[in-house]
């Protein structure tokens, strides 16, 4: 999945980090002209880039001022290339928590019996039987949801800028700034994207 950030004119960039549940598996950033600027591989661990000095953002065409976000998520595919029933998205595994937020997700692939095989939803286990009347079958996989719960994703780029002032008076002889405005701490937010992954996320330190 990848997303575009546009950052406003004059952003000074100097923290970038990422955050996605157990299945995002590579979290990757890249400036305008494509050269990688953020690469991430543990989910609960997410790498913080601290660039200093910071990136500077002052072109008038927003291209210029676009990071391209993108994670790679692993919905139960096994390191041998087989569908691996213990990885990926289960309905029966959906916690208490995201049943109430998210809902539970509609299976699409056999769990057991046939593992990996294509089924139609809950009550269609006999499809995925491994032989008929085995009744060993279970429809249970399903497609990656968003959500809070470490059993559903998340995609959020998380980062961190200043405005650069350029007005006359902006900074005094030894650079420091000369505003009397209120200056407060990064904001977090996030939104959904149009898959049902969480959005993406970025702080203005003003």
């Amino acid at each position: 999945m990848c997303n575009d950030y546009v950052l406003p004119q004059g952003a000074r960039l100097f923290s970038l980090s990422s955050h996605t549940h157990k299945r995002g598996k590579h979290f990757s950033v890249t400036m305008p002209d494509a050269t990688s600027i953020y690469d991430s591989f543990v989910y609960n661990d997410p790498l913080t880039a601290t660039f200093d000095p910071p990136l500077i953002f002052d072109s008038s065409n927003t291209a210029q001022r676009t990071l391209h976000y993108c994670s790679y998520y692993n919905n139960g595919v096994g390191t041998d290339g087989l569908p691996d029933p213990n990885t990926v998205t289960r309905r029966s595994k959906t916690p208490a928590s995201a049943k109430q937020t998210i809902g539970l997700c509609s299976p699409t692939a056999c769990a057991a019996g046939k593992i990996g095989a294509a089924c139609s939803g809950v009550g269609d286990d006999r499809t995925c039987d491994s032989a008929s009347g085995a009744n060993d079958g279970l429809c249970d996989a399903c497609r990656i949801t968003g959500g809070e719960s470490t059993e559903n994703e998340m995609f959020i780029l998380i980062g961190q800028y200043y405005l650069n002032s350029t007005g006359a008076n902006a900074r005094d002889a030894q650079g420091r700034s000369t505003s009397t405005e209120v200056a407060l701490p990064p904001q977090m937010g996030c939104g959904s994207s149009h898959a049902g992954h969480a959005g993406h996320a970025m702080n203005a330190a003003q």
